[in-house]
């Protein structure tokens, strides 16, 4: 008789384990289907064309002589280093990824010397073009408008720019997870690009944190 209880014990024991397990397994799986399938939320930030005009001209006075492409990839890569290193772009430009590389689109109108961008920043473009090169800033840039990081950022993307040619870089930025991913996911040919996929490893974690607030920041 206390055998069969201890064997009843046992198997009931046995039992409630497998289930617990089922239970844990069920709920991975269903955790796991969950992460992969959702939809990344596409985080974007209030651009600051006012800023983004002194960052311009900083650029070109330190360059003395910068063209298109050069620029527009230092300010991707200074704003993926702010972003990555004090949790917020210098500029939050509308990214999208393009034939040959990231191209902020606010930034880009400002090269463009697009009407809508003359009339909204109350100026002519402060600085010559000669095609695709651009030099001598017709005022230095207002640096109250650029924090210490953001100059730091700013150094950072021209240094890591300067070097490199017109083919590096384009290798460089279509291997960016970012805009993989840009491309992966649209038929567009110039999909917009999302902050969260600018993020590195160790950031991807606070990702939540990071940009609770990114639609309301001024930058």
């Amino acid at each position: 008789m206390k055998d069969l209880r201890l064997l009843t014990k046992i198997v009931k024991a046995g039992y409630n384990y497998l289930c617990d397990a089922l239970k844990v397994k069920q709920k991975n799986n269903e955790n796991y289907s969950s992460v992969s399938h959702r939809e990344v939320k596409m985080i974007q930030y209030q651009y600051n064309i006012k800023k983004a005009l002194e960052a311009v001209l900083f650029l070109i006075s330190k360059a003395g002589n910068i063209d298109k492409y050069q620029l527009v990839k230092t300010m991707y890569f200074a704003d993926e280093y702010h972003l990555n290193k004090y949790f917020r772009p210098v500029l939050g430009d509308n990214y999208v990824a393009m034939d040959y590389g990231p191209v902020g689109s606010g930034v880009k109108d400002i090269l463009d010397k697009e009407d809508l961008a003359i009339e909204e920043l109350k100026e002519e473009m402060p600085f010559e073009q000669i095609g695709l090169n651009y030099s001598t800033p017709k005022r230095p840039p207002n640096l109250r408008k650029l924090s210490k990081s953001d100059v730091e950022a700013l150094e950072y993307g021209w240094n890591f720019v300067k070097d490199k040619s017109f083919d590096e870089l384009k290798e460089i930025t279509h291997n960016k997870i970012a805009y993989k991913n840009a491309r992966e996911n649209s038929t567009s040919n110039a999909p917009l690009m999302n902050y969260v996929d600018m993020l590195n490893e160790a950031n991807k974690a606070k990702s939540e944190e990071i940009f609770t607030c990114a639609e309301h920041m001024v930058l």
